[in-house]
């Protein structure tokens, strides 16, 4: 048996990938175990921290788009239904694909490499914090409560924007 220090890892069994990971030497940090609420919180106030430093919006825009894709798998199993899903249908059946795709389609090309050099021509600079709007309000509706970081990012939106938080997170939307 390999001496040295022992992982803390999620299973429960030690194994062959652990006694790999013991002989590259002590982790830098110990793990830490996270909810899927504490992800998404996570990757909200990211957005936010961001956002409110003048961050340039790729990275604000993806730490919310995965924000909601961790929320959108929430709410499926407990049943919830997001506030993309409510704009999502009151969209004429034959545009809903290309609404979700506005959100989607530059998260999917920001997250994925590929085999060419294509371009991103359309990035609207009203993306990254729309995005943060959706994922604040999907944090809300999945858990009925606010990430610590959210209050600033309404006084930055009521200051820029006076009243768009509100008409955009309404329930009758």
């Amino acid at each position: 048996r390999a001496s040295g220090p022992v992982f803390v890892t999620r299973r429960t069994k030690y194994t062959s990938k652990d006694r790999k990971l013991e002989r590259l030497g002590p982790p830098l940090e110990p793990p830490i175990r996270l909810t899927k609420k504490e992800v998404a919180q996570r990757e909200i106030d990211g957005a936010i921290d961001l956002h409110l430093s003048g961050a340039d919006g790729v990275p604000v825009y993806v730490l919310a788009m995965a924000a909601i894709h961790v929320l959108e798998g929430v709410a499926k199993h407990t049943q919830v239904v997001t506030p993309l899903e409510v704009l999502t249908a009151r969209i004429e059946p034959e545009f809903q694909r290309d609404y979700r795709d506005t959100f989607n389609g530059p998260f999917n090309f920001m997250k994925h490499g590929g085999a060419t050099l294509e371009t991103l021509e359309d990035f609207l600079p009203s993306i990254p914090y729309l995005t943060i709007v959706m994922a604040v309000s999907t944090f809300g509706q999945v858990f009925g409560d606010l990430t610590p970081r959210t209050p600033a990012f309404e006084d930055w939106l009521e200051a820029n924007h006076p009243g768009m938080f509100e008409r955009l997170t309404s329930p009758g939307l």
